[in-house]
């Protein structure tokens, strides 16, 4: 049996947390004890893969690399305001500066006549382009601050999930969107999932992927709505970090709304 051991740490990021240690390897984090205790027991039995395990690791990963690059973007907007702010004081120099000439054109018209002609040549020359240059740098990178950033946060592309799960493409494409659409919703469990599904729009917009599951334990069935085959649930519950109510039952059957 595989050396799996649960240890209770804590940092100033993470505050108290249990570490799953495979051998010395650290595993996985999560913040109870209790969910720690769950995965351990499952990664002893072979019921959880290390594969998945890690899989869940590079998310938070990933994750945490996107808030990085979030300060990132926040120090390149101030530099950009900064420079912003520069091309606007060297404009305003550069109109005090015209002023000034026609000041000293004035000024050498009266002093001596060929001075007039000598001044009128300089006021025809083409003004500096500098200011210009600037302007157009800060646009350009404005435009590649923006376009980055959205593209930093594009959702999981459809063909890596079905190559990661070996779904169809139908079912990778409606799982991406669905997994992009509740990211954000804080769900921990799979059954705070279903029931969103179930009342809410969502199990129109993915019907192959979603409907009604009949589940069994000690000869006892049941069916509710707004559940995944189990290939699906398991893509799900991976890609949001979601666990179940802890029960030993097992779905024997499904059929999506598409098929209802």
């Amino acid at each position: 049996m595989v050396n799996v051991t649960v240890k209770r740490e804590a940092n100033d990021d993470l505050g108290t947390h249990y570490v799953i240690y495979i051998a010395d390897l650290r595993a996985h984090i999560e913040g109870g004890k209790l969910a720690a205790e769950k995965i351990a027991d499952r990664i002893r039995l072979g019921e959880e893969l290390l594969s998945d395990i890690l899989a869940v690791n590079i998310k938070r990963l990933h994750l945490k690399n996107m808030r990085t690059l979030e300060k990132s973007f926040d120090a390149l907007e101030k530099e950009m305001q900064d420079l912003k702010a520069n091309l606007t004081r060297a404009t305003a120099d550069n109109t005090t500066r015209k002023k000034s000439d026609n000041s000293d054109l004035f000024k050498e018209s009266v002093d001596h006549p060929e001075n007039f002609h000598k001044a009128k040549l300089r006021q025809m020359q083409p003004p500096p382009l500098k200011p210009s240059s600037d302007k157009n740098l800060l646009e350009d990178l404005l435009k590649r601050k923006i376009e980055t950033k959205s593209s930093s946060f594009c959702p999981m592309a459809a063909n890596g999930l079905q190559l990661k799960y070996h779904l169809s493409l139908s079912h990778a494409e409606e799982l991406s969107k669905l997994i992009e659409e509740v990211r954000t919703k804080g769900f921990t469990r799979s059954s705070q999932l279903s029931h969103c599904i179930e009342n809410t729009d969502l199990k129109y917009k993915y019907p192959n992927i979603a409907g009604r599951v009949t589940m069994e334990n000690d000869n006892h069935r049941w069916g509710y709505d707004g559940g995944f085959p189990t290939n699906i649930y398991r893509a799900v519950c991976i890609e949001l970090d979601l666990y179940n109510n802890g029960s030993n039952a097992k779905a024997v059957n499904f059929v999506s709304y598409h098929d209802q």
